[in-house]
């Protein structure tokens, strides 16, 4: 449907972790010009937490990261494991057509 070189695929673990270098990846694939997020980094997450919008940070200290998604949802043992086997082939659909593999599971 869509050729690779017109997906970008954007895994919220590169955010966390190489912020600066997911958003210079994000701006050469839009066709922006080169852009220091240094700053902007270092400030903190916009839009998480209790502060939404773009206009305050969240420190990267005061931010609680406590693994993936699927360890906060209360689901029962047997649930999280049919619902990791019902979107396991769909996320690897995906991996296999943008060409990288997120750490999502």
């Amino acid at each position: 449907l869509y050729p690779r070189s017109d997906l970008h695929l954007v895994c919220s673990e590169d955010l966390k972790y190489s912020a600066n270098e997911e958003l210079a990846e994000v701006s050469e694939f839009l066709g922006l010009p080169d852009f220091d997020f240094t700053e902007v980094v270092s400030k903190g997450m916009y839009n998480v937490g209790e502060n939404r919008g773009y206009y305050t940070a969240t420190s990267w200290s005061s931010a609680s990261f406590t693994g993936n998604v699927t360890d906060q949802i209360p689901l029962s043992k047997d649930m999280k494991e049919e619902y990791l086997s019902f979107t396991r082939p769909y996320n690897e659909r995906l991996y296999k057509l943008v060409g990288k593999r997120c750490n999502w599971w």
